[in-house]
């Protein structure tokens, strides 16, 4: 609904992908936490209950991640 645009940075720890996504949305700068499981050539997001700190929106404990296939990443051909 909402445009946003913005970077990502992390790191991959075996087959998980956690990374800062610092986006711009209707005018404001937000950085939140976002996590993958990557599996099958897929990637799927990880959800797990939130904090707010210092401005950034992350994970209270990447150990309760929970992968449940409701976001899938699937690989493309670029048009």
């Amino acid at each position: 609904k909402d445009r946003n645009t913005g970077t990502v940075k992390g790191m991959m720890k075996g087959d998980t992908i956690l990374l800062d996504y610092t986006f711009q949305s209707e005018g404001m700068q937000s950085m939140r936490q976002i996590a993958y499981l990557q599996k099958d050539g897929k990637l799927i997001e990880g959800f797990a209950e939130v904090q707010e700190q210092d401005g950034k929106t992350s994970f209270k404990s990447v150990r309760d991640l929970k992968f449940e296939n409701s976001m899938v990443l699937e690989q493309a051909d670029c048009k």
